[in-house]
Order: C-alpha cells, then structure tokens, then sequence
C-alpha cells in the first residue's frame, strides 16, 4: 500500500492539471484507506504546479529500476518561459482540488474540514445535514 509523503508515478494523464503520465509526485493525503490519493506535484526547482486528487488506477508506486526525466510544463499552450508566473494558475488548480477533495469526501464518507470565522467545520455533514433537510428526512 501507498503511504504518505511516498513517492508516485501517474500511470495516466491528468490533462486538467496539465499532468502527464510518468509525471512524479508525493502523497499528501491517503483518503479512505487508499480510495484515492492527494498528491502533489513540483518542479525540478521545488515549485508546486498542482495538488490532485489521485485514484489508484491512476498511479503506481516509484520503482527501484524507474529514472527521471525532465519535461517542461505548458501554461496556456505556451512553454513556461518566466519566474514570475511560476504562481500563474495556482488559484484555480487549489479550487479544483478543493472541490475534488469535497466530491470525494461526500463519496467515501471522509470528513472535509475548513476553518469558516475561526471556527473548524466539517463541510461533508452540513452537506449531508442539508440534503437530509431537503429530501424530508430527519438524519444525517
């Protein structure tokens, strides 16, 4: 079994986030027992360029024999040429992964905590307690 702060290898593209098959990263996160995986991707330099939401069919575990390769990551269809866009497209790739890590939390059952006024709240059981509440029904 994968384990966090683990190496990986995508094993498919993840074009949403501009990731490739063979792309290299580091788990962050294990959700459900290995349901999925949140994994982060950096540059050669240490900039992070996205945070996914991984399945296991996805990746595979880094092998003894496997060896890097170094590819340059495309921003809007052109190639990075500039430092100062390294944080160019950060903010949509956080709401994206946000919004997977909220799906998959509804999915698997796995708390999604944020801090709303200083407060630590679980967004999966107010959704749950909304639904409840729309559908008529009395639990979460």
């Amino acid at each position: 079994m994968i384990k966090e702060h683990e190496s990986i290898v995508l094993t498919q593209d993840l074009p949403e986030e501009g990731l490739q098959a063979g792309d290299v990263g580091t788990v962050v996160h294990i959700h459900q027992d290995g349901a999925a995986y949140e994994v982060e991707f950096v540059t050669l330099t240490g900039q992070t360029v996205a945070v996914a939401t991984v399945l296991p069919a996805q990746l595979r575990p880094v092998r003894r024999q496997d060896i890097a390769h170094a590819r340059e990551m495309a921003v809007d269809g052109r190639q990075e040429t500039s430092v100062d866009r390294d944080m160019e497209g950060v903010d949509a790739a956080l709401r994206r992964a946000a919004r997977r890590a909220r799906e998959l939390g509804e999915q698997t059952g796995t708390p999604v905590y944020v801090v709303r006024d200083g407060e630590i709240v679980d967004l999966t059981a107010e959704n749950r307690l909304k639904k409840a509440q729309e559908g008529g029904q009395k639990k979460l």
